[in-house]
């Protein structure tokens, strides 16, 4: 079995959202190639802690999270266009223009019910 763990780095990005149309084709690309997970802490709060993403309570929109790439997309061809590669081509092995909506999640994330 391949340890992802042991054998891919992990990469901690700490993002400031400045200008979510611009910057969205980069994490459509981005989920494609690379698994996210949000970056999670415990906040002790009158007795009572609770698991909240990292950022959330800041004033600015700000996420904090932990990537590997994905073990699949080793053998994917990356295209040596920057065009090509944010459409997606490339990507699960194919050259049909796709993205991923990881990122638009970890938005929905931060957005409470109240």
């Amino acid at each position: 079995m391949f340890d992802r763990d042991l054998t891919h780095p992990k990469i901690i990005i700490f993002h400031k959202v400045r200008s979510l149309v611009k910057e969205a084709p980069f994490w459509s690309a981005f989920g494609l190639w690379f698994d996210s997970t949000p970056i999670l802490v415990r906040m002790n709060g009158q007795g009572v802690e609770e698991w909240r993403r990292f950022g959330e309570d800041m004033d600015d929109i700000l996420f904090a999270f932990v990537a590997r790439r994905r073990i699949e997309s080793y053998g994917w061809q990356v295209p040596a266009d920057d065009r090509a590669l944010l459409a997606g081509l490339g990507a699960w092995n194919n050259d049909k223009e796709k993205g991923d909506e990881s990122f638009e999640s970890l938005l929905l994330m931060s957005y409470s019910a109240s």
